[in-house]
Formats: structure tokens, C-alpha cells, sequence
């Protein structure tokens, strides 16, 4: 008895197939996924005429999708073969597949990124940012103030050292501590106000860069806050994220790689200031332990050249803020060729 099917073959089977076609199914093509079925006469049996083959091949072509081109328009959802067996595209997308040799949007993440957090939302950090440039300024203007009082200060002690005494001598020395002492004070109070600030800048940042690349960041988003009061690791934490948040906010370009855009700004921000806290905590404990004018003089001196790199440090982080902000508003916005939108 032949072959219910194929009608080529002797039937084997309870059903009246023959092992060709109990084994592949109707049709028994033994070609693997997206190949030629090496024996073609298995769907319709030797001697089939022509409309009977031309029904099988229609039968079986309603089952795949005709090649495409690739970048080819076609319909969100429609069923497409590129040398394979076919596949829906994604709705927004010309190809499932990118161009020969197209590489992804971002670099492969590195082995210990960490996974996005929970509820990554865009926002847009341009209203803190303002604020935060805005203290900033103030705390350079405070800086300056605090380096006219220590200048004043170093020139009383040259001259009590000098051998210079009296009266007026006296009332300069009295107005250098109340200098010292008053713009303490607004550098306390201005640091406060601007660390408070930045770190709520730096949290929205870090943020939205989870949003635009996950896979970029080796810190996860709790440190953005509490790396900054964590001994030993304050000491590279935070320049760390910041390199990372960077990283992720850099645009994109037209072969999906990403604009080259430095991050030297972030280096000598993090430099100056880490030398300006060293030389400011250090010319501290110099003055709390001076007795005479010469020990006075010399821990000015080292508060001077610390304050002189907080101003630097100031400054850089200042133009640090309004870069990156600058880049994310950019990216969120489609500037630079992105779709992501700010909630």
C-alpha cells in the first residue's frame, strides 16, 4: 500500500504513512530552517503534473515570507525572512535586522556594569542645574572674599613679624579675625547650601543616564548620595559615576557609534578639588595649633593656596554642570538624533 500522503512511498505506519513523511510531516521536506529542501520531490510524488506542484509550492510559500531587502520599509508587525525562517518586525523599525556590519548604538557594557534601577524616569535636570550654577557663582564669589581676608591676614603677620607694634597694628590684626571669622561663615553656609543642591542635581543626572544607557554604570544609583560621605571611597566614588553618567549621555552618530566628547573637564574638576580639601584641612589644624606670627603666617599660607584651588575646583565644576546638563537636554529632546522625552 503506498503512502496516504506522498503516494511515492510504501506506507509503514498505523495511519498509512510512509517514514518520510511521519517523520518531517506533511509535506516530509527534511530541509533545515531557511535551506533548499534537498529532496523536493518529497511534497508532491514523482509524476505529480504541474498544477499539482504549483500548488504545493504555493502551499508551502504561504508559509514563509518572501527575502527582503535590507532597510526596506515594511509594516510594523509583518511576518519577514532574511535568509532565515521569518520574523515579525518591531513596530518603528524599517529592518528586523541592522545593515551587514552596522554595529549597535552603544559599545558592549563592561563586565561589572550593574543592571538599571527601579523606575529610571527622564527628567529634566535644567531647572536644578540653574540653581546649581547659580550657588556656584556664589561660592566663587564667597572664595574670593575668603582669600581677600587671608591675604589681609598674611600681610598683619608680616608685619607683626617685621617688628611692626601699635595701635594701628592692633586694629588691623582685630579686623583680620573678624574678616577670618566672617567669611567662614559664608563658606560654611554657601558649601552647604550648593552640596545640598548639587547632589540633588547629580541624583537627577544619574537618573536620567540609566534611562539613556543602563548598561554604562559601575556604581549602583545609591552611591551618587552617599559616596560623597563614605571614607576612603569619597576619594573616587563620585568622579567614578560622574565619568559614567557622561559616558551615557554622550550622543549618538550616524553608524551607531557616539560622539567623542571629552571628559577632561571632569579630571581637573575632581583634582582641584580633592588638593583644595587636603590643603584647606591641612592649613586648619596649622592655624588651630600656631602660637607665634611666623606659625600663623604659614598656615595662612596654606589656606590661601588650598582656597585657591577650591575657586579652581568651583569654577570647573561649575562648567561641568552646564556641559552635561547641556547633553542630556540635547539627547532627551532629539537634538541629537535620540527620541527620548522628558516627563
Amino acid at each position: 500500500m503506498l503512502c496516504s500522503h506522498c503516494r511515492a512511498r510504501a506506507a509503514a505506519t498505523a495511519d498509512g504513512l510512509c517514514p518520510r513523511c511521519a517523520t518531517y510531516g506533511p509535506g516530509g521536506s527534511t530541509a533545515a530552517p531557511g535551506h533548499a529542501d534537498p529532496h523536493p520531490e518529497s511534497a508532491v510524488g514523482p509524476g505529480a503534473d504541474d498544477d499539482e506542484a504549483d500548488d504545493a509550492e504555493g502551499a508551502a510559500g504561504a508559509d514563509r515570507a518572501a527575502p527582503v531587502p535590507a532597510g526596506a520599509p515594511v509594516p510594523a508587525g509583518a511576518p519577514v525572512s532574511v535568509g532565515g525562517p521569518a520574523v515579525a518586525v518591531p513596530p518603528g523599525y524599517a529592518h528586523p535586522y541592522p545593515a551587514p556590519g552596522a554595529l549597535p548604538l552603544y559599545p558592549e557594557p563592561p563586565p561589572w556594569a550593574y543592571p538599571a534601577g527601579p523606575s529610571a524616569v527622564l527628567k529634566s535636570p535644567v531647572g536644578l542645574s540653574q540653581a546649581v550654577v547659580t550657588l556656584l557663582a556664589v561660592m566663587i564669589a564667597a572664595g574670593l572674599f575668603c582669600l581677600a581676608a587671608e591675604f589681609h591676614t598674611y600681610g598683619v603677620m608680616t608685619d607683626l613679624i617685621g617688628g611692626a607694634w601699635g595701635a594701628e597694628v592692633q586694629a588691623a590684626a582685630d579686623r583680620a579675625d573678624t574678616l577670618e571669622t566672617v567669611a567662614s561663615l559664608v563658606w560654611s553656609a554657601g558649601l552647604l547650601a550648593t552640596g545640598v543642591v548639587f547632589l540633588v542635581w547629580f541624583h537627577r543626572v544619574r537618573v536620567n543616564a540609566e534611562v539613556f544607557a543602563p548598561e554604562y554604570h559601575s556604581k549602583r544609583r545609591g552611591w551618587t548620595v552617599w559616596s560623597w560621605f563614605v571614607p576612603i571611597v569619597n576619594l573616587w566614588f563620585p568622579r567614578r559615576i560622574a565619568l559614567d553618567v557622561w559616558e551615557a549621555s554622550r550622543p549618538p552618530v550616524a553608524d551607531h557609534g557616539t560622539v567623542d566628547v571629552p571628559n577632561s573637564g571632569i579630571n581637573a574638576w575632581w583634582t582641584f578639588w580633592l588638593l583644595g580639601c587636603w590643603f584647606t584641612e591641612f592649613g586648619g589644624r596649622l592655624y588651630d595649633r600656631a602660637e607665634g606670627a611666623e606659625e600663623v603666617r604659614s598656615a595662612t599660607g596654606v589656606c590661601i593656596a588650598g582656597d585657591m584651588l577650591l575657586l579652581a575646583a568651583a569654577v570647573s565644576a561649575l562648567l561641568f554642570v552646564r556641559k552635561l546638563t547641556a547633553l542630556q537636554d540635547d539627547k532627551a529632546h532629539g537634538r541629537n538624533g535620540t527620541g527620548h522625552q522628558f516627563v
